[in-house]
């Protein structure tokens, strides 16, 4: 039997009949009320893809189940190759992108649509094999023995929202003769009897991958069965407790204002030290300009004091030879003067002579004589004493000059060297102004810099601090956010044949991946019939053990 071809026997038919209900009691119980619309015709659809042992498809089939409480026709919106009534005995047509159906009120009612092979399904499948190492084709598989490993890697589709809101569960399971699996990486394994089951799970738009790991004798196997499914959960965030979470937050809230704050009063610092940064290097390169003119008067003034210190020698050097000079010169008028003593008393007594001559009536030539020498003497001595005294004042004074010019060449001499202390000294600080010209120029760009960060800084932190106030809220409305969008909340059903058709309770998907078959087939006719017959078998056994309280066969 071929599932590909227009009719299918009465045990396939009995099969998906059974799924069908199965399905749809499932859905009724996992799926919120919500999803279904509130029209009475609203159907459920399940996509089974038929794919080879490397996860490839080559056949898609679509089972539509309605119900209605009421007598109805019902026209559902089609694209298929052709249709099969699973149900009654009407007969079914596509025309014009429907097809029409007849309800009878409280019956169930479901018919099966073959789409293209080509039909591009939300998920990607693929199924990789390799044994002892060596990438290996399934086919060559039948019956091998060694270490095997199966990767399955399940990518959903970008532009499928299938694929971002429902979750995928791929199954498989070995038979522990033919299989001893060694890692089965992030999957659930359970071991029943003789047979191990491996079940990975994956979440709305994620991609899935997993790698099973064993030893294998004689191997064959049944292959991967892929069940895709609205993931019906929700998660409310604002009905947890949420206080451990509140406190945490609060306090770097806390933390971000107080930074805030303080970096606020940093800019405000940093703004007044930039600006007196750049009053200090604008003083100190002025005083670095005019420095090189205050050194040149200094030098002047050094120049000219060194020069009065000069003159102020020579003058006390003068000063004494003058002295020295009229010294010697009063020693003589000294002399002169003694001799006018001399003289006045010699006049006298001439004088005295004469008088007594000139009472007795005539004076001698000899006192006359002596009156004259006296008379000259005297002119004479007074000259000298003359001098002698104006050279006795002036050597006084000549002495006191030289004293006070002493004292200046020695205060002028001692200023000298001070001054030029002090030309050293100031030198060396127009040089160290000059430096620290440059510096204060620098540290007033650096305080500038600063200035601007600390601005940015705060302006920064200003928003953060508003950014972050009620983080906890923010934290716990984003988290919603995601929980929501993972469990596919907001999808809206609609139908996978026709996208635009909304009147869906549910859809869902199932791959049936080909496994390896035993190596024990005598011809091609009993092979066929082994696949078709394995086929029927596992599309079974998938149902029995997703929904085995289910099925009542």
């Amino acid at each position: 039997m071929n599932i590909t071809e227009n009719t299918i026997s009465q045990r396939s038919l009995h099969l998906i009949q059974m799924l069908v209900a199965v399905l749809v009691s499932f859905a009724l119980l996992v799926l919120p009320s919500a999803a279904y619309a509130s029209n009475d015709t609203a159907k459920n659809e399940i996509v089974y893809a038929k794919a080879d042992a490397s996860g490839s498809a080559n056949g898609v089939y679509v089972v539509n189940y309605f119900h209605s409480n009421n007598d109805t026709t019902v026209n559902d919106p089609a694209n298929y190759e052709n249709v099969i009534n699973l149900t009654d005995s009407q007969t079914l047509e596509q025309n014009d992108g429907s097809v029409a159906i007849n309800l009878e009120g409280g019956k169930a009612f479901y018919y099966q649509g073959n789409m293209s092979s080509d039909t591009a399904l939300p998920w990607d499948v693929s199924v990789n094999y390799s044994l002892d190492g060596n990438s290996v084709d399934a086919n060559e598989l039948s019956g091998a023995s060694g270490e095997l490993a199966i990767d399955v890697t399940i990518t959903g589709k970008e532009n499928s929202d299938f694929a971002k809101s429902y979750i995928v569960q791929a199954e498989t399971s070995f038979d522990n003769d033919k299989f001893v699996i060694k890692d089965a990486g992030d999957t659930t394994t359970q071991s029943s009897g003789s047979t191990t089951t491996v079940t990975a799970l994956g979440l709305p738009g994620e991609t899935m991958h997993f790698k099973v790991v064993g030893d294998a004798t004689n191997f064959s196997y049944s292959g991967l069965q892929i069940g895709a499914l609205p993931l019906s959960l929700s998660v409310d965030l604002s009905k947890q407790n949420t206080s451990e979470l509140s406190s945490s937050t609060g306090v770097l809230e806390d933390a971000i204002l107080s930074a805030s704050q303080g970096s606020s009063s940093l800019q405000s610092g940093t703004s007044s030290l930039s600006e007196g940064a750049e009053n200090l290097a604008s003083g100190l390169n002025e005083i670095d300009a005019n420095g090189p003119a205050l050194s040149k008067g200094w030098s002047s003034l050094s120049d000219g004091i060194a020069q009065a210190a000069e003159g102020g020698s020579e003058l006390s050097s003068s000063i004494a030879g003058a002295q020295s000079s009229i010294n010697a010169s009063s020693e003589e008028y000294r002399s002169g003067a003694e001799s006018l003593e001399s003289a006045k008393a010699a006049y006298s007594t001439a004088m005295a002579t004469a008088a007594a001559e000139a009472a007795k009536g005539s004076v001698s030539a000899d006192t006359l004589a002596q009156i004259n020498q006296a008379v000259q003497a005297l002119a004479e001595a007074s000259g000298d004493a003359g001098a002698y005294k104006a050279l006795s004042g002036t050597a006084d004074g000549l002495s006191d000059l030289s004293a006070g010019a002493a004292t200046l060449d020695s205060g002028l001499s001692t200023l000298n060297s001070s001054t030029n202390e002090f030309d050293e000294g100031l030198n060396t600080y127009i040089t160290s102004v000059g430096s620290a010209a440059d510096g204060s120029t620098q540290l007033a760009s650096g305080a500038e810099t600063l200035s601007a960060g600390s601005n940015e800084l705060n302006s920064g932190l200003s928003s953060l601090a508003a950014a972050t106030k009620n983080l906890d809220s923010q934290i716990i409305e984003k988290a919603q956010e995601r929980i929501d969008e993972s469990l596919g909340k907001d999808f809206k059903n609609h139908s996978f044949v026709v996208s635009d058709n909304t009147n869906v309770a549910a859809v869902q998907f199932v791959y049936i991946v080909d496994g390896v078959s035993a190596p024990n087939s005598s011809s091609k006719s009993e092979e066929t019939k082994a696949q078709d017959t394995s086929f029927e078998d596992r599309l079974m056994a998938v149902f029995k053990n997703m929904f085995g309280s289910f099925i009542q066969e």
